[in-house]
């Protein structure tokens, strides 16, 4: 009985779509406040944030860290966030002797101006509506590394151009293709280009026209 109905991905509208003839897809939008600056290509740190619970996967995150400090013992992850499972997921970093290259750090409101200080981001979600996160540190300049899970990474990430997709859960490809993007300096650098240009998808402006534009149809 809806006029419309607006989901957020390909996935959600060729699912509706096969029952409704009134589904619209538009996403959400970048904050302006997320703007490209100079991307830090001395930056020996990743960055990941989110609740702290068992669907943002950071304990796969954690557990992949492992082959990565053992090639890359300068680099070290940081992941800002809180929730229910802190203090499961420190007990892993400490079990897998990880406290001088992981910290989970609180929450923090600015966190636009923090992401300036990092290489890359890291989404490690067992599934994700629409990560506004991923488009968020595309808008910064940062690559990211991500599990390709349902729904929302796959339409952000262009892989091998402004990121890698890993097979969702498989822990050991996600140590490999953060070894890969921290090995990979040019890289990191060509996709922090390709990321600022492909997050014009999702820029405040385009999107709010895309819901005037439904209205004015409407």
């Amino acid at each position: 009985k809806l006029d419309r109905l607006s989901v957020l991905t390909d996935y959600d509208y060729e699912k509706y779509s096969k029952f409704l003839n009134n589904v619209v897809k538009i996403y959400n939008p970048i904050p302006d406040i997320f703007k490209f600056n100079k991307y830090n290509r001395d930056s020996k740190k990743m960055v990941a944030a989110g609740r702290l619970t068992e669907q943002k996967g950071f304990d796969m995150l954690i557990e992949a860290m492992p082959d990565v400090v053992k090639k890359h013992p300068d680099w070290k992850l940081e992941i800002y966030g809180q929730g229910k499972d802190k203090e499961k997921l420190e007990n892993l970093i400490n079990t897998l002797d990880l406290s001088n290259n992981v910290e989970i750090k609180n929450y923090v409101e600015n966190f636009n101006d923090v992401m300036d200080e990092y290489s890359f981001y890291v989404m490690s979600s067992r599934y994700e509506a629409f990560p506004c996160v991923l488009i968020e540190s595309q808008a910064k300049g940062l690559p990211a590394v991500s599990f390709n899970c349902l729904t929302g990474p796959g339409e952000i990430i262009s892989d091998g151009q402004d990121g890698l997709l890993v097979e969702p859960e498989n822990v050991n490809k996600l140590s490999e293709a953060i070894i890969k993007m921290i090995e990979g300096s040019d890289m990191r650098v060509e996709m922090s280009e390709k990321a600022v240009e492909n997050s014009k998808r999702f820029l405040i402006d385009k999107i709010c026209s895309e819901w005037n534009n439904l209205f004015e149809n409407m």
